[in-house]
């Protein structure tokens, strides 16, 4: 209720001073809290909205989502990343149908990815290269955490208490059962499928390629991270993810590499 109160009197910048008053890790506690009181969750989905061309990208982490704002942002002749406004849009944050009037009339598109692939890409990025990412997260998480205990860990957490980077892709797409965009693409086929929303909207056709969460020439094949127990673990957790955004296979195929 006060933080509600505090969203309908003060505005924006007002609330960002207010929340700076405390030390990094308070304030990233006081924030999940502000969303868990507002919209049920921690970390609500996010439209990257583009009102000139009447398209909506529906953001799943860990899913390409730079290379496609930089794509994005080629089409505007200018150069961008994540925290980069790019000209003619913004980003509206929670559920489309409620921040835009006529969302139906926007062509609304998101890219997924490979459960096991997008699992150890968190890893990488936010264990890996970025340790101090999870300090202030709701649970504790070692930054030198091994890739079996991540998993072991997150696992337990559910969606609406889970950072948005391991978060289901399912949650994040679907609102009471119901699929939020128009288009779903795949990472493992984003040339092709970028083509088909690049058409649809007026995007630079081809895809930026641009991988920050694994160091040049530090590529590793994803499921050399994985033993039977935790393809397990992950397929049990991820279940919706892998049956309903078409990777029904990706389970046994990965058994089977596991198996040789």
């Amino acid at each position: 209720m006060i933080i509600s109160k505090l969203h309908s009197i003060f505005p924006g910048k007002t609330r960002d001073r207010f929340y700076s008053l405390f030390p990094h890790k308070i304030r990233k506690k006081v924030l999940y809290l502000k969303d868990l009181l507002l919209h049920w969750e921690i970390e609500h989905r996010e439209f990257f909205v583009l009102d000139d061309k009447k398209c909506a990208f529906l953001v799943v982490p860990k899913s390409a989502n730079t290379s496609i704002k930089i794509t994005i942002g080629k089409t505007y002749g200018i150069k961008t990343d994540e925290d980069q406004a790019i000209h003619g849009s913004s980003f509206v944050r929670n559920n489309l149908y409620l921040t835009l009037e006529n969302a139906e009339r926007y062509f609304k598109f998101s890219f997924v990815r490979n459960p096991y692939a997008r699992l150890v890409s968190c890893y990488t990025d936010k264990i890996i290269r970025k340790p101090h990412y999870f300090e202030g997260y709701i649970f504790r998480i070692a930054r030198n955490i091994t890739f079996a205990e991540f998993v072991k860990k997150t696992v337990k957490i559910p969606d609406f208490l889970a950072d948005k980077h391991f978060k289901s892709q399912y949650s994040i797409l679907y609102q009471r059962g119901k699929l939020l965009v128009d288009y779903v693409g795949k990472v493992e086929n984003i040339e092709q499928d970028w083509l088909k929303v690049a058409e649809k909207c007026g995007f630079e056709p081809s895809v930026v390629r641009e991988n920050v969460s694994t160091p040049k020439g530090n590529k590793r094949d994803y499921r050399l991270f994985y033993t039977q127990e935790l393809a397990e673990l992950v397929y049990q957790r991820y279940r919706n993810d892998f049956e309903l955004l078409g990777y029904q296979t990706a389970h046994q195929e990965l058994l089977d590499f596991l198996k040789n």
